[in-house]
């Protein structure tokens, strides 16, 4: 079985996140929005680097990110 790209991982995460960004109501304005996303973004790459050199359990952390990024972008209640 191949490998999926930790590119695509990355971008299949970030695009979630963009999602919702776009879809709920944004906590903070368009521009520092666009600047969490974008650091999101970079933690996300640092993240699927490592977990491609470390073990494959840090999936675990890589979800928690994720859903951080909606929580600090999104207003969710």
């Amino acid at each position: 079985m191949q490998e999926i790209s930790k590119l695509f991982t990355v971008v299949a995460e970030w695009s979630s996140c963009v999602v919702f960004a776009v879809v709920l109501k944004n906590r903070f304005s368009r521009g520092k929005t666009a600047g969490i996303l974008a650091g999101f973004l970079l933690a996300f790459c640092m993240l699927q680097t490592g977990i491609g050199i470390w073990s494959v359990e840090l999936w675990i952390p890589a979800m928690a990110l994720m859903y951080l990024c909606i929580f600090v972008s999104c207003e969710i209640w």
